[in-house]
């Protein structure tokens, strides 16, 4: 995924997300699920994904042109 984000020029915030950390218990709690990461949440679009493959598919669909 980040590989992904670098090659299409997408600025991009990574959080950390082990153990005892307060992100990782904001992304269960926004999920509403167990931890998964990678999570990818979308500004421009409000989409919100986890599973890498499903990300970087969705990556090149909106923003490869």
């Amino acid at each position: 995924v980040l590989e992904t984000l670098r090659a299409l020029c997408l600025p991009h915030t990574m959080a950390s997300s082990s153990r005892g950390s307060v992100h990782r218990d904001d992304l269960v709690a926004r999920t509403g699920r167990t931890f998964q990461v990678p999570y990818l949440i979308d500004p421009n679009t409000g989409v919100e994904l986890c599973e890498s493959t499903a990300i970087v598919k969705y990556l090149k669909e909106v923003y490869t042109f």
